[in-house]
């Protein structure tokens, strides 16, 4: 088209003109003490200490309180609805007491239904 510099100049105008992209940013989610925790489940294959060569599918239950990232987690062979209660009981006493609310990630022990 006639231009006769060269693409250096070119590039560095453009960037002099360009909106500047913005950085993307981490926004920490706080919560006041004693308000809210959160809970989940992680799988994990686990070697079994019963039968030697024999992997297991084993869950973490953690439970992170929301203000001070506070973790709690307990192994357990199931997500069954005793297993959950249990876990819940020992991270209350660990705690010394329970938050107000508590948070869970689509566990199916938790989930009744979509909405």
């Amino acid at each position: 088209m006639g231009y006769a510099g060269g693409y250096t100049a070119v590039t560095d105008f453009l960037r002099t003109v360009r909106p500047s992209v913005p950085k993307p940013f981490e926004r920490r989610f706080e919560t006041p003490p004693g308000r809210q925790a959160q809970v989940d489940f992680a799988e994990f294959t686990a070697e079994s200490t019963d039968e030697t060569g024999v992997m297991r599918k084993v869950w973490l239950f953690s439970m992170v309180l929301g203000h001070s990232r506070w973790f709690w987690g307990r192994f357990v062979a199931s997500q069954n609805l005793q297993s959950v209660l249990r876990c819940h009981i020992g991270a209350f006493e660990a705690i010394g007491g329970a938050p107000e609310e508590v948070l869970y990630d689509r566990m199916k022990t938790a989930v009744i239904g979509e909405e």
